[in-house]
């Protein structure tokens, strides 16, 4: 990623965070996929473009990383 955005809110009555985070990627070849590894904790809602339209999301899980389980999200552009 070559840049992000992030917007966070806490509700510390409900022990919860909600974010918005906009990440700006810059391929180094042409491609309509993006592997994303994200905390396994963190729920996503949706992806979207630079055009406001969505992105299919797989959901991979990944164990026997340095970190713990990993979480593993495939974005792919939609076709058309």
């Amino acid at each position: 990623a070559v840049h992000y955005d992030v917007s966070v809110t806490l509700a510390p009555a409900d022990q919860t965070l909600t974010a918005r985070a906009k990440v700006e990627f810059m391929p180094s070849e042409p491609s309509r996929t993006v592997l994303v590894e994200l905390h396994p904790n963190l729920k996503l809602n949706a992806v979207l473009g630079g055009d406001g339209k969505p992105f299919a999301v797989h959901v991979g899980r990944s164990a026997g990383t340095e970190d713990g389980v990993r979480t593993s999200w495939l974005v792919e552009k939609a076709s058309g």
